[in-house]
């Protein structure tokens, strides 16, 4: 299993600084690598290691298809490296959060005061209620990391 660094937190709040006004882009800052950034910061582990390497949607999405979609990968993401799945009402700071609308899926990380989840947005991140919102219905799966 993954652990976190002893100073994940502070580690954690450094690079969401250094992300606030991160233009999106596939391929450098987008959902995907926006988390999976976040989870190297705490824990030195690269979870999207064989998945960079895109700069396009469509050739995000190629990679995504080739392990089985969005939901596949990521189980097979998080399970290879001994991450449990949890339920989504019980993640705290730096745990994995996937969501799925109608048009769209997104992988986010829990926040430091893990009220929110965090996902790339069009400059920087967007922060969405974690609990006590209409937004929680898209909230799919979660991950404990470390």
């Amino acid at each position: 299993m993954v652990r976190r660094f002893y100073n994940w937190e502070e580690r954690l709040a450094e690079a969401f600084s250094s992300c606030e006004n991160a233009p999106f882009s596939y391929g450098a800052h987008d959902c995907c690598l926006f988390t999976a950034d976040m989870i190297k910061v705490i824990t030195g582990k690269d979870i999207a290691e064989g998945l960079r390497g895109y700069d396009t949607l469509r050739k995000a999405r190629y990679r995504i298809k080739k392990r089985g979609g969005f939901e596949a990968m990521l189980d097979g993401i998080f399970s290879g490296l001994g991450c449990p799945e949890i339920n989504p009402r019980q993640a705290t700071a730096g745990d994995a959060i996937y969501v799925k609308s109608e048009i769209e899926e997104a992988l986010g990380i829990v926040d430091l005061n893990g009220l929110y989840f965090l996902i790339a947005d069009d400059v920087g991140m967007k922060a969405f209620p974690l609990r006590e919102s209409a937004d929680r219905r898209f909230i799919k799966k979660a991950w404990r990391i470390g």
